[in-house]
Formats: structure tokens, C-alpha cells, sequence
């Protein structure tokens, strides 16, 4: 081929690639004037979302694709309504910030279950309501998708928390009501019964004092519906050690009990037997 053969090949590979990149240009200047964008955000928690679709004349996200990574790993559809579906079968409505729940929101969980309230940063932290399936309710302080401060738990049967949280679990003071009317007032540990509080029975019973591994143990003071106290020393229930009995009409005992039982008196009170 000749050298002024050559020319026009050339000139004409040129012009097809000046032409292919004007028409690229031309693609993505008329979708990013048509708001389509790639938007790279990460958070605080250590999550990254990059967000594929079309905005809004404020920049927010309108409709697209987000794909999450790190600390939590999912992906999801932007609706043109503003749902947030998730490929796990979750779904989110409320207010969003960088592809990110922030601010108020109704996530409704793929089994059913759904909470209202706060987010920061895609977490369940703030104030919030659970509605779970099972018909059990909370509402209280939430923190990373967990009760954590104070709340109110109701079950489906009836019974009722109102106190400290931490860790889904009940830790601190609070009021435990059960279904039968029944209710303690006290000091919780990992939802377990620990400290002093005050054990109100449904048949009227009531008991008032020290609590180990959430039964009565150490010193207290339990008062029957019919009129009988007995104030003294529990050992995991029951009375057990040293203690005083006394019934309506006047009668004392004092002396020692073990698991319920009265078994001598105190040397130091010899007439204390009737």
C-alpha cells in the first residue's frame, strides 16, 4: 500500500474514534443532566454505600440501586415513593441521609415484626417503638437495634416491664407486672431479681426485702393477706435462719426456721415459745 494510500485509513480511524468519544460525552452529559449519578459514601460505623440511579434537583437520592459494605452488608432498591427494599426482605420508609437511614423511620422486617422511631447511621439507636408478630410490644431508648435505657416492654399475655434496659435485657430498676396481677418492684440484673425489692403476690401475699439469683435470700420481710408476718432471714425462698413470727392475734415467735420451717428457739429468748 501506498504511503498516500495510508493516509485516508488513518484520517478515517481517527474520525470514528473523535466520533465514538463525542458520542460518549454526549451519553453521559445527557445522563447526568437527566440526573443520573455513582455517589461513594461512607459512614461513622464503618459502612460504605455506593448509590447507582437518578436524583432529585436537590441531589437527594430518588431512584436507584445501593449496595452496602462493611459493618453492614446488604443491598437494596430505592423506590421512586421513597421505599428502601432490601435484598434480605426488609423495608424502610422515612428520612435518609447519603444512602443511609438518619432521622425518623418505619423499618417492617422480613418476618413481620416492625420498628418505628429513630436511626443514626442505618442503626435502631434513639427512641423508638418494636411491634413484634408475636404481639409483644416495646417502647422505650433503643441503641444498635436493642432496648437499651428506659422502656416499656407489654407481652402478648398480658405482663409488663417498666425500667432499665441494657443489652435487650432488663438491668437496673424497674417494675415487672405479671399477667395474674402479681408484681415485683426492684433491682434487676441480666433479667434476673438481684438487691432489695418488693414482691407483691396476686393472692395478696407481699414480700419485701433481699434478692440473689431472683429468689428471696437474705434478710426480709413477708406479710400474708391473712394478717401473718415474718420478719427475718430467707435462704433461696424460704425462711431459713434467724427470725420473727407474728400472728393477728398477738402471738411472737422468734427463734430459728429452716426452709419454712420453725425448729428451735433462741437461747437468748427463752419464753419466746407459747
Amino acid at each position: 500500500m501506498s504511503q498516500k494510500e495510508k493516509h485516508p485509513v488513518r484520517k478515517f480511524i481517527l474520525r470514528a474514534v473523535i466520533i465514538s468519544l463525542i458520542a460518549v460525552a454526549v451519553i453521559f452529559v445527557a445522563l447526568y443532566i437527566g440526573g443520573f449519578r455513582y455517589i461513594k459514601t461512607t459512614n461513622g460505623a464503618g459502612t460504605t454505600v455506593k448509590f447507582l440511579g437518578t436524583v432529585d434537583k436537590s441531589g437527594g437520592y430518588y431512584h436507584g440501586k445501593l449496595f452496602y459494605s462493611g459493618v453492614f452488608s446488604e443491598k437494596a432498591t430505592l423506590e421512586t415513593d421513597g421505599t428502601v427494599n432490601y435484598s434480605n426482605g426488609d423495608s424502610y420508609i422515612g428520612d435518609m441521609s447519603g444512602g443511609f437511614r438518619n432521622g425518623k423511620g418505619k423499618l417492617t422486617f422480613a418476618n413481620g415484626d416492625v420498628y418505628e422511631g429513630d436511626f443514626v447511621n442505618n442503626a435502631i439507636t434513639g427512641q423508638g417503638t418494636f411491634v413484634f408478630v408475636t404481639g409483644d410490644r416495646y417502647e422505650g431508648s433503643v441503641k444498635d437495634g436493642k432496648f437499651d435505657g428506659s422502656g416499656t416492654f407489654t407481652s402478648a399475655d398480658g405482663s409488663s416491664y417498666v425500667g432499665t434496659f441494657s443489652e435487650q435485657k432488663k438491668n437496673g430498676l424497674g417494675k415487672y407486672t405479671f399477667s395474674d396481677g402479681s408484681w415485683f418492684e426492684g433491682t434487676y440484673s441480666d433479667d434476673v431479681k438481684v438487691g432489695t425489692g418488693v414482691f407483691h403476690y396476686a393472692n395478696g401475699d407481699e414480700y419485701n426485702g433481699e434478692f440473689v439469683n431472683d429468689v428471696r435470700s437474705g434478710k426480709g420481710t413477708y406479710t400474708w393477706s391473712t394478717g401473718e408476718v415474718y420478719v427475718g432471714s430467707f435462704e433461696n425462698g424460704e425462711m431459713t435462719g434467724y427470725g420473727t413470727m407474728t400472728w393477728p392475734s398477738g402471738r411472737i415467735l422468734e427463734g430459728y426456721f429452716q426452709n419454712g420451717e420453725y425448729v428451735r428457739t433462741d437461747e437468748a429468748q427463752p419464753n419466746a415459745l407459747e
